[in-house]
């Protein structure tokens, strides 16, 4: 298994939830249907933040907190998501 640099899966009340960072963007697959949602950066003190003004995502590191309709649930357990290492051959599942 690689530990992915800019993917994290944390916990929202019990359920899973995955963040992906790009550049300008955080990419959720929300719970319990894995919905995507898609986050913009915008400028902030300190940590980092994202918003698609419905739904908000706040914090550093590993500390995340998301907010939508003006209630704010902290992430818990995110850790570096951990998928299969790539191989040559496409009928090997390593």
């Amino acid at each position: 298994m690689e530990v992915s640099k800019d993917t994290y899966a944390c916990k929202l009340q019990g359920q899973r939830l995955v963040v992906r960072f790009t550049e300008q963007e955080a990419r959720i697959l929300m719970p319990p249907d894995d919905r995507l949602v898609t986050l913009y950066q915008v400028s902030t003190g300190t940590g980092v933040r994202y918003t698609n003004g419905m739904m908000d995502l706040r914090g550093a590191g590993t500390e995340l907190t998301l907010t939508r309709d003006n209630f704010a649930v902290a992430l818990t357990g995110c850790e570096p998501l951990k998928v299969p290492k790539k191989s040559g051959n496409p009928f090997l599942l390593n």
